[in-house]
């Protein structure tokens, strides 16, 4: 190939700015951050549940997460703890379009290729050019390709994401305690199983889990902005037995409601 061919060709890759690998225990805290570029989030190992504005996401080992720049990012480690590692990068002039909402790729990379990439990164980050320069290009072509790859699974518009953004946002409007799964399914127009699997397929995690999710944050506002007894709001948020809700409640926040009414400030 001539070098004028090689110019032609040429593509700007998008901007490096920093990375780094965080290890979390259970119930371990994420962020929250809000940056003005891309973060690229690479589960490596266990598990953890994101939340990127009004969108969650349940990721695995080997999830790839991108958040666009402005979304604010928080998560929290599952059992039995979590690796993740955090590359920023400010687009360039590369194609495809990087995504304007928050995307997750389920299963994307392996359990070893980021880490051995950011090591390989920390290793030779002292030559001034070569092949050091070459490795974070690299980690940013794996990302356009898998994003390459899935605009041409999903090339036409998905109707159901947006009939599933348009039930999600209106779920979270809702009181408490929540309308049933019925109810939800008739206001998206579908069966019940139906919409079970679009909000899965959707979202990477079940319907199930969000609404328990919307549940047991109204739960730690009433605890934290009301002085209803720990039973009622049980109650209020769905819970008839509130052994369930003290397991459920302990499980997400890694403490008791009684401990996190008493450690939180009152706005009552």
């Amino acid at each position: 190939m001539s070098s004028g061919n090689r110019q032609r060709n040429t593509t700007r890759l998008p901007s490096l700015l920093q990375h780094g690998v965080g290890a979390y225990a259970h119930n371990g805290r994420i962020g929250p951050a809000q940056w003005p570029h891309h973060d690229l989030v690479v589960v490596t190992r266990g598990r953890a549940k994101f939340q990127t504005d009004n969108r969650e996401f349940l990721c695995e080992g080997g999830d790839v997460l991108l958040v666009p720049p402005g979304f604010s990012f928080e998560g929290t480690a599952g059992k039995p703890g979590c690796v993740i590692w955090v590359q920023h990068f400010v687009n360039g002039q590369g194609r495809p379009a990087l995504p304007v909402l928050p995307v997750v790729w389920h299963r994307a990379a392996t359990a070893d290729w980021p880490c051995t990439l950011m090591a390989e990164i920390h290793r030779r980050k002292s030559r001034p050019q070569g092949e050091a320069a070459c490795l974070p290009h690299l980690l940013i072509l794996l990302l356009m390709a898998l994003q390459e790859n899935a605009a041409l699974v999903q090339p036409a518009p998905d109707l159901a994401l947006a009939n599933i953004r348009a039930v999600t946002d209106w779920l979270r409007q809702q009181p408490h305690p929540l309308p049933s799964l019925d109810v939800v399914a008739a206001r998206a127009g579908w069966s019940a199983s139906h919409l079970r699997a679009e909000f899965r397929r959707c979202h990477g995690f079940s319907l199930g889990y969000h609404a328990r999710m919307l549940r047991l944050r109204e739960a730690a506002r009433l605890l934290c902005q009301s002085n209803l007894p720990i039973k009622e709001i049980a109650i209020r948020v769905g819970y008839g037995d509130v052994v369930a809700f003290h397991r459920a409640f302990t499980n997400l926040h890694g403490e008791t409601p009684a401990r996190h009414r008493s450690k939180a400030p009152r706005v009552i």
